[in-house]
C-alpha cells in the first residue's frame, strides 16, 4: 500500500506566517522551492501535491491581490464577501480551478506519469481530488 501523503510542513509554515512570525516567511520561500522543484518527492502523488502547494500558494495572493500572508490573515468576514464578488467565485473554488489550469498547461498528468512510470490516466483521474486535498489545507488556514 502507497504511503499517505501529506503537507504537515507547508501549513503549519503557512499558518504561522499568516499568524504574523516573519522568521518563518523564509522557511516557508524555501520550502516552496523545493516543493516546486519536486525535490525530495515520495511518490507521484507527493510531487503533485507539493507543486499545488506551490500553485495554491500564489492563487491567494492574486486572489485577494495582497503579498502579504500576515495581512491576509486579518481580512475579515466583508472582505472575503466581496472579493468572492469581485472574483466571481469563493476562495477554495479559485485555488482548485488554478492547480487544475496548471496541470493542464504545464501537461503535469503526462510528465508526472512518465517520471514515476505509471499510467497518465491515472494520475488524471486523481487529479481533481489533490487538488481539493491540498485546497482544503490552505482554506482552513484562510477562511
Amino acid at each position: 500500500m502507497a504511503k499517505p501523503i501529506e503537507f504537515d510542513e507547508f501549513y503549519s509554515l503557512l499558518s504561522a506566517v499568516r499568524s504574523g512570525d516573519r522568521k518563518k516567511k523564509k522557511k516557508l520561500e524555501a520550502l516552496l522551492i523545493k516543493y516546486k522543484n519536486g525535490e525530495r518527492a515520495a511518490s507521484a502523488y507527493d510531487e503533485l501535491g507539493k507543486i499545488f502547494c506551490v500553485v495554491g500558494s500564489k492563487s491567494l495572493y492574486e486572489y485577494t491581490g495582497i503579498d502579504d500572508l500576515a495581512f491576509i490573515g486579518t481580512l475579515n468576514q466583508s472582505v472575503w464577501d466581496y472579493l468572492k464578488v469581485r472574483m466571481g467565485c469563493k476562495l477554495n473554488q479559485y485555488i482548485i480551478d488554478s492547480m487544475n489550469s496548471h496541470a493542464e498547461k504545464n501537461k503535469l498528468a503526462v510528465a508526472i506519469s512518465k517520471k514515476w512510470e505509471l499510467s497518465t490516466e491515472e494520475i488524471t483521474d486523481n487529479l481533481a481530488g489533490l487538488a481539493e486535498y491540498v485546497t482544503e489545507g490552505i482554506v482552513d488556514i484562510f477562511p
